[in-house]
């Protein structure tokens, strides 16, 4: 979850994630495949550099959020 609590992310593999973004009283749900550099560096910066800019939540508490999409 983005610092932001707007954004919640879920790592797939390397090359894929679902981001959750809070619109409003909206959850939108996107499904992200990384193809070029910084897509793959974003993943690689959430999978190993993620408190710089994001807080760690239970798997359980994204797809309770998923489940408002």
């Amino acid at each position: 979850m983005y610092k932001n609590n707007k954004s919640y992310f879920k790592i797939l593999d390397e090359r894929n994630f679902e981001e959750l973004q809070m619109l409003g009283t909206k959850v939108v749900l996107h499904k992200i495949r990384a193809i070029s550099f910084p897509e793959i560096n974003f993943i690689h910066d959430l999978i190993f550099n993620y408190q710089a800019m994001a807080d760690d939540i239970d798997a359980k508490d994204f797809e309770e959020l998923k489940q408002k999409v």
